[in-house]
């Protein structure tokens, strides 16, 4: 299904925050195409002065939508998808590797980010969660728990979800000064 039409979208002001509103089309579990009604905050009144500015910041965010090739897509918590994916995905794994995955999701993962929708997932996001991981785990750890989420989000992505995957290097930074030590 292509979009309906080319959307600008709406700019508000709320506070000292800019809102964008518009609508986006998810294929919801039982398959069927709803609209649904998105916000999200572009940014503040120090960084956009003016409901111009911040029109343009809304025209980035909706370039997805407003693209040619744009199709609906799943949305689902990173929990609802995590229980998915290991149904369907670590039945073909070898038992130890499904049993590590497991580990990784239910002591690292869905605790930390479970309750976000797989779009919410941003690599900034994804960065704060390595961050806050390396804090306490150790390197090896932490590069395991790191390839299974980004097994899990590849996966989400292959399989129409709205996500963002991580990237080959940028998820695996943990801000450490001396990051060559504990990051590849």
């Amino acid at each position: 299904m292509a979009r309906r039409r080319y959307q600008r979208g709406n700019v508000e002001r709320r506070g000292d925050r800019w809102i964008g509103r518009w609508r986006e089309d998810i294929i919801g579990d039982d398959g069927v195409v709803q609209r649904q009604r998105r916000y999200e905050v572009i940014g503040t009144i120090q960084e956009f002065p003016t409901k111009r500015l911040a029109c343009r910041q809304l025209d980035q965010v909706l370039a997805r939508i407003n693209a040619i090739g744009y199709r609906p897509g799943r949305i689902a918590t990173l929990g609802e998808f995590a229980r998915r994916w290991q149904e369907e995905y670590g039945c073909l794994r070898k038992p130890s590797t499904a049993k590590a995955q497991a580990s990784h999701l239910r002591v690292h993962i869905i605790p930390a980010l479970g309750m976000l929708r797989l779009n919410e997932l941003t690599l900034e996001e994804q960065q704060r969660f390595v961050a806050r991981q390396a804090k306490t785990l150790r390197r090896k750890t932490l590069l395991n728990v790191l390839q299974t989420l980004s097994v899990m989000l590849n996966t989400a992505k292959n399989w129409g979800y709205v996500c963002e995957g991580p990237e080959d290097s940028a998820i695996f930074h943990c801000g450490s000064p001396a990051h060559h030590r504990c990051c590849p």
